[in-house]
Protein backbone atom coordinates (compact mmCIF):
# COMPACT_ATOMS: atom_id res chain seq x y z
CA UNK A 1 0.00 0.00 0.00
CA UNK A 2 3.02 2.22 0.90
CA UNK A 3 5.01 1.46 -2.54
CA UNK A 4 0.60 2.27 -4.23
CA UNK A 5 0.54 5.86 -2.62
CA UNK A 6 4.68 6.27 -3.02
CA UNK A 7 4.23 5.55 -6.72
CA UNK A 8 0.98 7.63 -7.02
CA UNK A 9 2.48 10.70 -5.02
CA UNK A 10 5.47 10.41 -7.23
CA UNK A 11 3.43 10.61 -10.87
CA UNK A 12 1.17 13.18 -9.67
CA UNK A 13 4.39 15.33 -8.95
CA UNK A 14 5.58 14.46 -12.64
CA UNK A 15 2.50 15.11 -14.19
CA UNK A 16 1.93 18.66 -12.24
CA UNK A 17 5.31 19.70 -13.32
CA UNK A 18 4.65 18.64 -16.83
CA UNK A 19 1.74 20.60 -16.63
CA UNK A 20 3.73 23.85 -15.96
CA UNK A 21 6.41 23.31 -18.07
CA UNK A 22 4.79 22.24 -21.21
CA UNK A 23 2.05 24.39 -23.38
CA UNK A 24 -0.45 22.12 -23.76
CA UNK A 25 -2.18 23.75 -27.12
CA UNK A 26 -2.31 20.82 -29.24
CA UNK A 27 -6.16 20.55 -28.97
CA UNK A 28 -8.90 19.36 -30.87
CA UNK A 29 -10.73 22.29 -33.10
CA UNK A 30 -12.36 20.16 -35.12
CA UNK A 31 -15.52 21.76 -33.90
CA UNK A 32 -14.46 25.54 -35.24
CA UNK A 33 -15.54 25.75 -39.10
CA UNK A 34 -11.96 25.83 -41.09
CA UNK A 35 -12.14 29.57 -42.64
CA UNK A 36 -11.51 30.57 -46.23
CA UNK A 37 -8.78 32.56 -46.58
CA UNK A 38 -7.85 34.34 -50.14
CA UNK A 39 -4.74 36.89 -49.77
CA UNK A 40 -5.13 39.51 -52.48
CA UNK A 41 -1.85 40.31 -54.37
CA UNK A 42 -1.71 44.08 -54.50
CA UNK A 43 2.17 43.84 -55.29
CA UNK A 44 1.02 41.54 -58.79
CA UNK A 45 -1.85 43.91 -59.58
CA UNK A 46 0.30 46.75 -59.25
CA UNK A 47 3.59 45.96 -60.85
CA UNK A 48 1.94 44.42 -64.12
CA UNK A 49 0.42 48.03 -64.98
CA UNK A 50 2.70 49.27 -67.95
CA UNK A 51 4.70 52.22 -67.19
CA UNK A 52 2.68 54.17 -70.26
CA UNK A 53 -0.51 53.28 -68.41
CA UNK A 54 -0.40 53.75 -65.23
CA UNK A 55 -1.25 57.17 -64.40
CA UNK A 56 -4.53 56.02 -66.19
CA UNK A 57 -4.73 52.60 -64.92
CA UNK A 58 -3.76 52.98 -61.36
CA UNK A 59 -6.70 54.35 -59.89
CA UNK A 60 -9.09 51.89 -60.75
CA UNK A 61 -7.24 49.72 -58.39
CA UNK A 62 -8.41 51.76 -55.13
CA UNK A 63 -11.63 49.85 -54.90
CA UNK A 64 -9.94 46.59 -54.60
CA UNK A 65 -6.81 47.58 -52.63
CA UNK A 66 -8.43 50.32 -50.61
CA UNK A 67 -6.25 49.89 -47.60
CA UNK A 68 -3.35 50.46 -49.75
CA UNK A 69 -4.93 53.23 -52.08
CA UNK A 70 -6.72 55.83 -50.02
CA UNK A 71 -7.23 59.89 -50.20
CA UNK A 72 -7.58 61.07 -53.58
CA UNK A 73 -5.88 58.56 -56.09
CA UNK A 74 -6.71 60.60 -58.93
CA UNK A 75 -4.19 63.66 -57.86
CA UNK A 76 -1.70 63.86 -60.38
CA UNK A 77 1.57 63.87 -57.97
CA UNK A 78 0.44 61.50 -55.73
CA UNK A 79 -0.26 58.84 -58.72
CA UNK A 80 3.65 59.76 -60.10
CA UNK A 81 5.13 59.24 -56.76
CA UNK A 82 3.09 56.00 -56.80
CA UNK A 83 4.09 55.41 -60.24
CA UNK A 84 7.96 55.76 -59.52
CA UNK A 85 7.93 53.62 -56.98
CA UNK A 86 6.63 50.43 -59.08
CA UNK A 87 8.78 51.26 -62.10
CA UNK A 88 11.90 51.74 -59.97
CA UNK A 89 14.51 49.42 -61.72
CA UNK A 90 15.38 48.10 -58.04
CA UNK A 91 11.93 47.25 -57.16
CA UNK A 92 11.14 45.56 -60.50
CA UNK A 93 14.13 43.13 -59.89
CA UNK A 94 12.81 42.67 -56.06
CA UNK A 95 9.07 41.83 -57.18
CA UNK A 96 10.03 39.53 -60.41
CA UNK A 97 12.51 37.99 -57.38
CA UNK A 98 9.38 37.53 -54.98
CA UNK A 99 7.20 36.18 -57.68
CA UNK A 100 9.56 33.54 -58.59
CA UNK A 101 9.48 32.42 -54.46
CA UNK A 102 5.93 32.87 -54.93
CA UNK A 103 3.89 32.32 -57.70
CA UNK A 104 1.22 31.39 -56.10
CA UNK A 105 0.10 32.06 -52.32
CA UNK A 106 -2.42 28.70 -52.31
CA UNK A 107 -0.21 26.88 -49.44
CA UNK A 108 0.14 29.90 -47.06
CA UNK A 109 -3.60 30.70 -47.34
CA UNK A 110 -4.08 27.40 -46.47
CA UNK A 111 -1.73 27.47 -43.58
CA UNK A 112 -3.30 31.04 -42.64
CA UNK A 113 -6.81 29.07 -42.67
CA UNK A 114 -5.42 26.54 -40.19
CA UNK A 115 -3.89 28.90 -37.43
CA UNK A 116 -7.26 30.96 -37.73
CA UNK A 117 -9.48 28.17 -36.79
CA UNK A 118 -7.69 27.91 -33.32
CA UNK A 119 -8.04 31.44 -33.36
CA UNK A 120 -11.66 31.47 -33.87
CA UNK A 121 -12.05 28.72 -31.53
CA UNK A 122 -10.21 30.46 -28.77
CA UNK A 123 -12.33 33.83 -29.78
CA UNK A 124 -15.54 33.04 -31.25
CA UNK A 125 -16.71 36.48 -31.48
CA UNK A 126 -13.52 37.76 -32.94
CA UNK A 127 -14.10 39.68 -36.03
CA UNK A 128 -13.02 38.31 -39.98
CA UNK A 129 -9.80 40.22 -42.15
CA UNK A 130 -8.90 40.49 -45.02
CA UNK A 131 -5.52 39.54 -46.45
CA UNK A 132 -3.02 41.23 -48.64
CA UNK A 133 0.53 40.68 -49.81
CA UNK A 134 2.48 43.15 -51.18
CA UNK A 135 6.22 44.02 -51.87
CA UNK A 136 7.65 46.36 -48.93
CA UNK A 137 10.63 47.31 -50.45
CA UNK A 138 12.45 45.45 -47.75
CA UNK A 139 10.76 46.24 -44.92
CA UNK A 140 12.22 43.84 -42.51
CA UNK A 141 11.40 45.67 -39.41
CA UNK A 142 7.64 45.62 -40.16
CA UNK A 143 7.24 42.56 -42.48
CA UNK A 144 3.76 42.03 -41.38
CA UNK A 145 1.18 45.35 -40.63
CA UNK A 146 -2.45 44.91 -39.00
CA UNK A 147 -4.04 47.62 -40.13
CA UNK A 148 -7.78 48.01 -38.96
CA UNK A 149 -8.94 45.03 -39.72
CA UNK A 150 -6.63 44.29 -42.66
CA UNK A 151 -3.53 41.67 -42.18
CA UNK A 152 -0.64 42.99 -44.70
CA UNK A 153 1.85 40.65 -45.41
CA UNK A 154 5.24 41.98 -47.17
CA UNK A 155 6.34 38.55 -49.00
CA UNK A 156 9.48 40.08 -50.28
CA UNK A 157 10.99 39.68 -46.33
CA UNK A 158 10.14 36.23 -46.53
CA UNK A 159 12.30 34.95 -50.02
CA UNK A 160 14.97 32.87 -47.82
CA UNK A 161 17.68 33.18 -46.05
CA UNK A 162 20.24 32.09 -49.09
CA UNK A 163 18.56 35.03 -51.36
CA UNK A 164 21.38 37.71 -52.01
CA UNK A 165 19.39 40.35 -52.10
CA UNK A 166 19.35 40.57 -48.38
CA UNK A 167 23.36 39.76 -48.15
CA UNK A 168 23.39 42.85 -50.75
CA UNK A 169 21.29 45.19 -48.74
CA UNK A 170 23.30 44.87 -45.88
CA UNK A 171 21.43 42.94 -43.36
CA UNK A 172 23.60 41.24 -40.35
CA UNK A 173 23.39 37.20 -40.93
CA UNK A 174 21.36 36.78 -37.40
CA UNK A 175 18.17 38.66 -39.18
CA UNK A 176 18.54 36.99 -42.43
CA UNK A 177 18.55 33.55 -41.87
CA UNK A 178 14.69 34.59 -40.43
CA UNK A 179 13.67 35.71 -43.73
CA UNK A 180 11.90 32.45 -44.14
CA UNK A 181 8.63 31.50 -45.24
CA UNK A 182 8.07 29.46 -41.85
CA UNK A 183 8.26 32.76 -40.58
CA UNK A 184 4.99 33.79 -41.98
CA UNK A 185 2.46 32.48 -39.98
CA UNK A 186 4.00 33.17 -36.23
CA UNK A 187 4.87 37.00 -37.28
CA UNK A 188 1.24 37.32 -38.48
CA UNK A 189 -0.33 36.00 -35.39
CA UNK A 190 2.05 38.01 -33.14
CA UNK A 191 0.67 41.20 -35.10
CA UNK A 192 -3.02 40.11 -34.84
CA UNK A 193 -1.97 39.28 -30.83
CA UNK A 194 -0.71 42.68 -30.94
CA UNK A 195 -3.86 44.58 -32.14
CA UNK A 196 -5.43 42.90 -29.52
CA UNK A 197 -3.90 44.01 -26.80
CA UNK A 198 -3.78 47.40 -25.12
CA UNK A 199 -0.81 49.50 -26.21
CA UNK A 200 2.44 49.49 -24.22
CA UNK A 201 4.18 52.84 -23.45
CA UNK A 202 7.52 53.69 -24.25
CA UNK A 203 9.67 53.98 -20.99
CA UNK A 204 7.75 50.80 -18.83
CA UNK A 205 10.22 48.01 -17.08
CA UNK A 206 11.88 45.09 -18.06
CA UNK A 207 9.33 42.75 -16.59
CA UNK A 208 6.39 44.50 -18.59
CA UNK A 209 8.51 44.50 -21.83
CA UNK A 210 8.98 40.56 -21.18
CA UNK A 211 5.55 39.76 -20.20
CA UNK A 212 4.55 41.36 -23.18
CA UNK A 213 6.80 39.63 -25.56
CA UNK A 214 5.71 36.59 -23.96
CA UNK A 215 1.66 37.16 -24.32
CA UNK A 216 2.78 37.52 -28.18
CA UNK A 217 4.84 34.48 -28.13
CA UNK A 218 2.07 32.13 -26.51
CA UNK A 219 -0.62 33.70 -28.27
CA UNK A 220 0.80 32.82 -31.57
CA UNK A 221 1.59 29.08 -30.31
CA UNK A 222 -1.41 28.81 -29.53
CA UNK A 223 -2.23 29.81 -33.02
CA UNK A 224 -0.24 27.15 -34.27
CA UNK A 225 0.39 24.64 -31.88
CA UNK A 226 2.76 22.23 -33.32
CA UNK A 227 5.32 25.14 -34.47
CA UNK A 228 8.72 24.03 -32.92
CA UNK A 229 9.70 26.44 -29.80
CA UNK A 230 12.91 27.45 -31.53
CA UNK A 231 11.11 28.40 -34.55
CA UNK A 232 8.45 30.72 -32.73
CA UNK A 233 11.75 31.78 -30.82
CA UNK A 234 14.01 32.67 -33.94
CA UNK A 235 16.35 30.48 -31.95
CA UNK A 236 18.70 27.44 -33.49
CA UNK A 237 18.51 24.43 -32.11
CA UNK A 238 21.83 25.33 -30.31
CA UNK A 239 20.69 28.34 -29.05
CA UNK A 240 17.07 27.30 -27.67
CA UNK A 241 18.90 24.54 -25.80
CA UNK A 242 21.79 27.43 -24.28
CA UNK A 243 18.15 29.24 -23.24
CA UNK A 244 16.91 26.08 -21.46
CA UNK A 245 20.11 24.71 -20.01
CA UNK A 246 20.99 28.35 -18.26
CA UNK A 247 17.44 29.58 -17.67
CA UNK A 248 17.75 29.60 -14.35
CA UNK A 249 20.84 31.64 -14.65
CA UNK A 250 19.28 33.97 -16.24
CA UNK A 251 16.83 34.44 -13.91
CA UNK A 252 19.64 35.05 -11.21
CA UNK A 253 20.97 37.77 -12.75
CA UNK A 254 17.74 39.91 -13.37
CA UNK A 255 17.01 39.01 -9.66
CA UNK A 256 20.13 39.67 -8.29
CA UNK A 257 20.45 43.13 -10.21
CA UNK A 258 16.96 43.98 -9.89
CA UNK A 259 16.63 44.26 -12.77
CA UNK A 260 13.02 43.10 -13.59
CA UNK A 261 11.50 46.64 -12.27
CA UNK A 262 13.83 48.91 -14.14
CA UNK A 263 13.07 50.94 -17.12
CA UNK A 264 16.39 52.22 -18.67
CA UNK A 265 16.07 51.89 -21.89
CA UNK A 266 19.70 50.87 -22.68
CA UNK A 267 19.16 47.67 -20.12
CA UNK A 268 15.84 46.58 -21.39
CA UNK A 269 17.32 46.44 -25.00
CA UNK A 270 20.01 44.41 -24.06
CA UNK A 271 17.30 42.21 -22.80
CA UNK A 272 14.96 42.11 -25.77
CA UNK A 273 16.55 44.04 -28.41
CA UNK A 274 17.67 41.40 -31.67
CA UNK A 275 21.67 41.02 -32.02
CA UNK A 276 24.51 37.68 -32.33
CA UNK A 277 24.29 37.71 -28.58
CA UNK A 278 23.01 39.05 -25.30
CA UNK A 279 25.76 41.47 -23.96
CA UNK A 280 24.64 40.38 -20.01
CA UNK A 281 25.89 36.95 -21.24
CA UNK A 282 28.60 34.92 -22.94
CA UNK A 283 29.03 35.54 -26.73
CA UNK A 284 27.64 31.72 -26.94
CA UNK A 285 24.69 33.23 -25.64
CA UNK A 286 21.71 34.26 -28.14
CA UNK A 287 19.82 37.86 -27.88
CA UNK A 288 16.65 38.74 -26.70
CA UNK A 289 17.00 36.03 -23.74
CA UNK A 290 14.23 38.81 -22.35
CA UNK A 291 11.60 37.05 -24.50
CA UNK A 292 12.37 33.80 -23.88
CA UNK A 293 12.01 34.32 -20.41
CA UNK A 294 8.71 36.31 -20.82
CA UNK A 295 7.46 33.40 -22.76
CA UNK A 296 8.02 31.16 -20.07
CA UNK A 297 6.32 33.16 -17.52
CA UNK A 298 3.37 33.34 -19.62
CA UNK A 299 3.17 29.32 -20.44
CA UNK A 300 3.78 28.93 -16.62
CA UNK A 301 0.55 31.77 -16.16
CA UNK A 302 -1.64 30.05 -18.77
CA UNK A 303 -1.06 26.39 -16.88
CA UNK A 304 -1.17 27.41 -13.57
CA UNK A 305 -4.86 29.67 -13.69
CA UNK A 306 -8.18 29.25 -15.49
CA UNK A 307 -7.57 32.52 -17.55
CA UNK A 308 -8.47 32.30 -21.54
CA UNK A 309 -6.60 33.80 -23.96
CA UNK A 310 -8.42 37.23 -24.52
CA UNK A 311 -8.23 37.72 -20.83
CA UNK A 312 -4.12 36.97 -20.97
CA UNK A 313 -3.91 39.60 -23.48
CA UNK A 314 -6.07 41.82 -21.56
CA UNK A 315 -4.02 41.52 -18.25
CA UNK A 316 -1.59 44.26 -17.63
CA UNK A 317 -0.54 43.67 -14.83
CA UNK A 318 3.03 42.23 -15.37
CA UNK A 319 3.55 41.72 -11.73
CA UNK A 320 0.62 39.85 -11.04
CA UNK A 321 1.19 37.32 -13.95
CA UNK A 322 5.00 36.58 -12.81
CA UNK A 323 3.41 36.18 -9.04
CA UNK A 324 0.14 33.65 -10.34
CA UNK A 325 3.01 31.49 -12.83
CA UNK A 326 4.89 30.67 -9.61
CA UNK A 327 8.18 30.63 -12.42
CA UNK A 328 10.84 29.64 -10.42
CA UNK A 329 13.55 28.23 -12.97
CA UNK A 330 14.99 25.25 -11.37
CA UNK A 331 18.83 24.60 -11.71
Amino acid sequence: MKRFVYSLFLALAVLLNACDDTNNLDIDVSGTPLPKVKIKRYEQAMFRISADSFITNAAKMQKEFPVFLQGDITDTAALIELKSFFTDPHMMQLYRITMDQYPSLNMLEDDIAKSLQYYYHYLPEATSYDFYSYVSGLDIASPIKFVGENLIIGIDNYLGKEQNVYSKSGFPNYQMKWLIEERIIPDCMTEIASGLMPEQEMGESLLDNMIYRGKLLYFAQAMQPNIPDSLLLKYSNKQYEWCKQYEDKIWGVMIDNEFLFKKERVLVRKFMDDGPFTAVFSKESPARTGWFIGWRIVSMYMNRTDATIQEMLDEKDAHKILKLSKYRPKS
